[in-house]
C-alpha cells in the first residue's frame, strides 16, 4: 500500500466498507497490483471480498508504466495471464472460468459467478470455451444457440452494472442447459471478476487501443481511450 500509494489507507477504506455494509450501498473493490509487492495478496482479496456482501466484484489492474507512477520497473510487470492465476489460487474461479473479453481480449478477462453468501458458482464454468471463443481473436461463435451470443455479450460488456446486471445474467442462463437461475435473481447474488492489462509504452498496440472498452470523457467532449489518458492526453497539473 505504501509503495503503490504512498502511504497506508487500509483503515480508511475499512471504515469505508462498513458504512456500505450498513447503508445497503454495493460496492466494487479495484486493485493495482505490482509483482514482488502486492500480486500474493491477490487471493485474500477475492476470499475478503465475499464476506461484505455489498462487494459485487474485484477487479485487479495490472499496474501501468504512466501518469504518476515514476521509477516503474518493467521486471515487476504483472500480465493477464499472472493475474488469471494468482486469482485460481483463491479457489473460487478456476483459470479457465475467466473469459478475454469479446471487445479486447489480449487485455480485459472477467468471470461471473452466482453467489450465495460466501459461496460462489461459477457461471462461465458451464460453459464451453470453445462454443464461445472463435478461432479468430475478437470474435464471438455461439449462433448454434440461439440468443446465447447476443446474451454473452450484453452481459459481458463493461457497462453491465447495477440491477441491470442481474437481469443480465438471468438471460444469459436461461441459455445455458447446465445452469437454472434463482427464481429471485438479484443484484446481491451476482460476483464478477474483471483482469485489466492496461496499456503503455511497453506493450502499445493501435489496433488493440481501437478496441479498447474503457474510455474517459473528457471536457472537450473528446472520448479518449483509458490506455492512451496518461500517456499522450493528460496535462500538467491533472
Amino acid at each position: 500500500m505504501r509503495i503503490l500509494r504512498g502511504g497506508d489507507v487500509s483503515k480508511q477504506r475499512l471504515l469505508a466498507l462498513e458504512a456500505l455494509e450498513k447503508n445497503a450501498i454495493p460496492t466494487t473493490l479495484v486493485c493495482t497490483v505490482r509483482r514482488g509487492v502486492n500480486d500474493a495478496h491477490i487471493p485474500n482479496v477475492v476470499q475478503e471480498a465475499l464476506k461484505w456482501s455489498c462487494v459485487r466484484g474485484v477487479t485487479f489492474q495490472a499496474e501501468q508504466a504512466a501518469g504518476r507512477n515514476l521509477g516503474y520497473d518493467p521486471k515487476g510487470r504483472m500480465h493477464l495471464s499472472d493475474l488469471r492465476h494468482r486469482v485460481a489460487e483463491a479457489g473460487v474461479f478456476a483459470a479457465a472460468d475467466i473469459l478475454p473479453l469479446p471487445c479486447h481480449p489480449e487485455s480485459i478477462a472477467v468471470a461471473y459467478g452466482l453467489r450465495d453468501g460466501c459461496k460462489v458458482v461459477p457461471v462461465t464454468a458451464a460453459i464451453e470455451p470453445e462454443r464461445l471463443l472463435a478461432a479468430v481473436p475478437n470474435t464471438i461463435a455461439m449462433e448454434a444457440q440461439d440468443g446465447l451470443r447476443a446474451a454473452f455479450l450484453e452481459l459481458f460488456s463493461l457497462s453491465s452494472s447495477g440491477p441491470a446486471t442481474a437481469e443480465r445474467l438471468g438471460k444469459f442462463l436461461c441459455c445455458l442447459p447446465k445452469i437454472s437461475a434463482p427464481e429471485q435473481l438479484t443484484y446481491a447474488n451476482v460476483f464478477r471478476l474483471t483482469l485489466i492489462e492496461f496499456m503503455d509504452h511497453y506493450n502499445f498496440d493501435l489496433g488493440g487501443i481501437k478496441r479498447a472498452c474503457i474510455h474517459v470523457v473528457r471536457p472537450d467532449g473528446r472520448i479518449i481511450p483509458f490506455d492512451t489518458l496518461n500517456l499522450f492526453h493528460r496535462g500538467v497539473g491533472e
